[in-house]
Formats: C-alpha cells, structure tokens, sequence
C-alpha cells in the first residue's frame, strides 16, 4: 500500500511510456540556425565543451517564446498528439531544449519525479529526440508501475530516488516520448555523440486559475 495516496488528475491521458513519431525538420532547422550552424549539419555532431552546452541551452529554451518558434511547435503538438481537445488544452511557455555533451558529469540527473519537484498531477510530459539518443544518451525512466512501487518504498516527501537502473528508452531523430509526473526519470551524458532534445508539459486549460508559465496553444493556421 502507497505510504501516500497518489493518482493522476485531470483528463490527459496517463501515457505510461507511449510513443509517437513527427517530423521535427523544421524544429533542427530553427535550432541550427539558432546556433549558428550551417544549413544540415547534424546537432550529434556537435563539439561544444559542457559550460557552452548550458549556455546555449538556456538561450534555445528562452529563444523558444519566440511567436514564429510557437506556432511551429504547437502546431507539431497538434500534429503528433490529434486526439486531445487542444481548446482545453495548455502548453509551457517556454519548450525545454537540453543540449548534453559527451562526459559532462554535470548533466547528469538524477532518478527523480516531476511531481516530487512540486509539478501537478493534472501534468503530462512530452519529450521529442532532435538527434539520435540510445544507449547512455538515451531518456532513462521507469514504466509506472514500477515507478509507484519505488514511490511507495520511499519517505513521503521524496524527490531524488536512489536507483540506477532505469530503463533506457532509445530514440531516433523525430520520436517522441509521453509520460506522466509520477514516472521516475533521469538523464546521463552520452558517451561519444551529443544529444539534443526538447521536452515541453501540458496541463488543463487554467479556467479560474492563471499560470504565466503556461498558455493556450496558438490557432491552428
């Protein structure tokens, strides 16, 4: 029995690890050029030391409030996730970018939940492969159910979990992954290729409540 109660609210879908394709063309190219990389250099080439690659991820992640960067990410959203009621429907502000460079043990995070950083459990997480990410470089999370159990094994007020063996989930360039705030997950820098990614939550529209870090997704052109 969970040492406290805890279920998933709202009425996203709990994804438990599901997976989608897009086409994230327009999304590598906006970042190349943000980056000031020539037109189809590939991101898992990049060479960037560890403090550049944070550097340049808080500048994508910023850069991402832009309108025009919006609306092709929302309508990426629209396109790989058709069964929502986007009129009911936020997205974060800002789209996560992360940047992790071949043995920058600073990268690493650790095995932890959303929620236990105080995110919702109305929350849903989608995570997007801008390049290729297996092995080392690969997302790390727990299915569900043994994300509840490890949950329900630990002090109430947990957030980190001391727990290596997650599952990596290999992904090709354009493969989104779904999940919730209740999955355990972690990142590891990759050992000879550098990773790029984006990961971006929903939430039910804010009705009666107002969120400045979320908003409603711009209409569809």
């Amino acid at each position: 029995m969970l040492a406290r109660p805890l279920a998933l609210t709202g009425f996203l879908p709990a994804w438990d690890l599901e997976r989608r394709r897009c086409d994230v063309a327009e999304l590598v190219e906006w970042t190349r050029a943000r980056l000031g990389l020539p037109a189809g250099q590939d991101l898992s080439e990049l060479r960037f030391d560890p403090d550049t690659a944070m550097r340049q991820t808080r500048m994508l992640t910023r850069a991402s409030a832009d309108p025009a960067f919006r609306a092709t990410f929302h309508a990426l959203l629209r396109a790989v996730l058709p069964e929502l009621p986007w009129s009911r429907v936020w997205v974060q502000t800002y789209v996560h970018f992360r940047i992790l460079v071949p043995d920058d043990e600073r990268a690493v995070v650790r095995s932890h939940t959303d929620y236990g950083f105080a995110h919702g459990l109305d929350e849903r997480n989608v995570w997007i492969a801008l390049t290729p990410a297996t092995g080392a470089a690969a997302l790390h999370v727990l299915p569900f159910r043994e994300s509840m159990e490890l949950v329900a094994q630990s002090e109430p007020t947990a957030a980190i979990y001391d727990v290596n063996d997650l599952h990596p989930i290999d992904a090709d360039v354009g493969d989104v992954v779904l999940f919730t705030p209740l999955h355990v997950h972690g990142a590891r820098p990759p050992i000879d290729r550098t990773r790029v990614s984006v990961d971006v939550r929903l939430i039910p529209a804010r009705a009666s409540r107002p969120d400045l870090s979320f908003a409603p997704l711009r209409a569809a052109s």
